[in-house]
């Protein structure tokens, strides 16, 4: 082994030699090139960086002094705001920089080994930036040392602000929903973010080293994938270029992407980078929405009635099949994204809406305007063509409008078809009535004269009659002339109710003097059947605002229909009283045959008969229970009818509190009457 020696081989301009260990074959000094021992100090100090500076040893401490400084090392410490940094003797490092490092460096000294060290400034001087020197000490021998310096400040601070800022992009590439992805200038992807491995798209190492197309069920020479690369092939950027997957399980997957050339810095075409998503739920949506559409759409055009929809803007989104059809020759006017004003102005010229003058038109149109901004509406109208049309329109929920078009053309023929058979109703009850009129002058005339000639007779008023036959003969021939005035009475006062001609003559009345009148007329008939009748009203009763004769006839029908319809033994009453609600309330009640409840419908109707023994025994016009219910109507109020076959009848009829006259009692009548049967 050959022995090593020491040589001085330089005298630095500061003085004080410069001493290095020597070696019979070259040596490396931490980085620097390869040298051979008689250049390696030479080279060290002629290849320095711009700040260095030699320093002695303390061999105890270790402590550092320096010796000899070049410029730039004086300029590197007066930056960090140190004092006299090239007198001798002054300690390295300074203080700013801290003890640890401090004692890393006299450790080092130390042991004879050196190293490479960073100094960090822990203050920086008001005004001046943090220092951050790279140190690099390098043993002599003999207690020397040789310190080489560079302030990599800057230079730490833009690594790491690229550490940083790659950090933020890997962050934002894993978390976000898109993946990165890079392809080389054939195209083939050469590298893929996490994110589209943890997608389940296509995996990594099935993707990497091919071309996307080679994953798409489509074919590659397709228009979608031929106009993509043909943009490739020009180095043009793409933006939501979207396409299918096939991924190995044979699902298809829809995928959507972007990306920008890049290039080297000698200006050749590296490749593509860009980022990818996977859309199939969206596209899922997309179309499952277009299935609604279509099917809502076919739904709309199946209606009968005609339908538009107008957005917010009022500007047609949709038109029905059959709203163009009923439109005809101006159906080109809907077209969607017209507005609705000038589809009504296009129509209006064309003479679709049924106008007479030009004015009149005007405003018309106008007139539909201001409906159509402030819906709901609902209106008729007549086409150029004569056609009725109902239109009608709704608000939607974001502020447009519905319109619902129904052709009424029918409906309104059989309207006045309907209208022209009631003009001709009307007519031929006018003409009955006055037939009705008429015929009951001409047959009460005689009549009058039948029943007083018969009276005489009976009641042998001019003498006695030869023969009780004769006067038998006259009594029938009075009861038959009676029966039929009241026939004729009767047909004569309905005919008037449904013309509506009756006018009441109201009047104030006492109910009690008129119960009684009309109690009276049918005593006879009361006896006559054997039955009893029985009338009880209240001592207080107010008077009556009515029309005393129809009130009257009220009366004597309901009390001769209970009479009529309860065989021998039975029992008639009649009976009122103030209800609670102040309701005068009138019933006639009897033990008679009753009527089923089926059957009241027909008893109530204007010459209803009701089909059983008794009222074929006891026959009559079916007109009583009818009057009796219209002349309670005109008073304002109402007829109910309760009824048992087997039981009996009971017809109640109330009128209202407004006709009783509080302030006036009735006159002392009485207001209680029994009529027993014959014994």
């Amino acid at each position: 082994m050959t022995r090593a020696r020491r040589q001085r081989i330089l005298r630095p301009p500061c003085g004080g030699p410069l001493w290095h260990e020597t070696a019979p074959r070259p040596v490396s000094v931490d980085g620097l090139p390869t040298m051979t021992p008689l250049q390696s100090i030479e080279t060290i100090v002629r290849s320095m960086p711009r700040a260095a500076f030699a320093a002695t040893a303390d061999a105890a401490s270790g402590a550092l002094a320096v010796t000899c400084t070049n410029a730039a090392f004086a300029a590197l410490m007066e930056a960090g705001g140190a004092h006299e940094p090239g007198t001798a003797g002054a300690p390295f490092p300074p203080a700013r920089f801290g003890r640890d490092v401090a004692e890393r460096i006299a450790a080092a000294v130390r042991q004879g080994r050196g190293g490479r060290f960073d100094l960090d400034a822990a203050d920086a001087p008001p005004g001046l930036p943090p220092q951050r020197i790279e140190v690099e000490l390098l043993h002599l021998g003999e207690g020397a040392w040789l310190g080489l310096l560079a302030d990599v400040a800057a230079e730490r601070r833009a690594l790491e602000l690229l550490a940083e800022s790659e950090s933020r992009y890997r962050s934002a590439a894993e978390s976000g929903s898109d993946w990165v992805w890079e392809t080389d200038s054939d195209h083939r992807f050469r590298w893929l973010s996490p994110r589209h491995a943890a997608m389940g798209v296509i995996p990594d190492a099935l993707a990497l080293g091919h071309v996307r197309w080679e994953f798409s069920p489509d074919p590659p020479d397709g228009p979608a994938w031929a106009a993509h690369r043909a943009a490739l092939d020009r180095r043009l950027p793409f933006r939501d270029f979207d396409h299918r997957k096939r991924l190995p399980d044979g699902s298809i997957r829809h995928v959507r992407i972007s990306g920008k050339p890049f290039y080297g810095t000698d200006g050749q075409f590296l490749g593509y980078r860009g980022t990818g998503r996977d859309v199939t739920a969206e596209f899922d949506a997309r179309r499952q929405a277009e299935l609604a559409e279509a099917r809502l759409a076919d739904a709309i055009d199946s209606f009968r009635d005609g339908f538009a929809l107008f957005d917010a803007e009022d500007r047609l989104v949709r038109a029905s099949r059959r709203l163009l059809e009923m439109t005809g020759p101006v159906s080109g006017l809907f077209r969607p994204g017209a507005r609705y004003a000038d589809i009504l102005r296009g129509a209006a010229a064309a003479g679709r809406f049924m106008a007479g003058t030009q004015e009149e038109l005007e405003r018309f149109v106008a007139i539909r305007l201001e409906q159509h901004g402030n819906p709901p509406t609902d209106i008729e109208y007549q086409t150029g063509d004569g056609r009725w049309l109902r239109l009608s329109e709704t608000r939607t929920g974001d502020g447009g409008v519905a319109m619902v078009f129904s052709d009424i053309t029918n409906l309104k023929r059989a309207e006045a078809a309907l209208r022209k058979a009631a003009e001709e109703a009307e007519a031929a009850s006018q003409a009955k009535s006055q037939f009705l009129a008429n015929m009951s002058h001409e047959l009460r005339t005689p009549l009058n004269a039948i029943i007083g000639f018969a009276e005489i007779i009976a009641d042998e008023i001019l003498g006695h009659a030869a023969q009780d036959r004769y006067r038998a003969y006259a009594r029938d021939i009075r009861a038959s002339g009676m029966h039929l005035l009241d026939v004729i009475s009767q047909v004569l006062d309905m005919s008037k109710i449904d013309a509506g001609r009756f006018d009441l003559r109201e009047e104030r009345i006492d109910l009690a003097e008129v119960t009684m009148s009309a109690t009276r007329l049918v005593e006879r008939l009361a006896r006559d059947a054997k039955l009893q009748l029985s009338v009880d009203l209240p001592p207080d009763l107010p008077m009556l605002m009515a029309d005393r004769r129809a009130l009257r006839q009220i009366l004597i029908n309901l009390l001769s229909n209970a009479i009529k319809f309860t065989g021998p033994g039975g029992r008639v009453a009649l009976a009122a009283a103030i209800e609670p609600g102040g309701d005068l309330a009138i019933a006639v009640s009897d033990t008679g045959i009753g009527i089923a409840e089926q059957d009241i419908p027909t008893a109530l109707a204007p010459f209803g008969q009701i089909d059983s023994a008794m009222t074929r025994e006891r026959p009559g016009t079916g007109l009583g229970l009818p009057i009796v219910k219209a002349l309670t109507e005109l008073h304002g109020g109402s007829l109910a009818i309760e009824s048992k076959l087997g039981v009996g009848t009971t017809v109640r009829l109330r009128l209202p509190a407004r006709r009783l006259v509080q302030a006036e009692k009735a006159a002392a009548t009485p207001t209680r009457l029994s009529v027993p049967p014959p014994s």
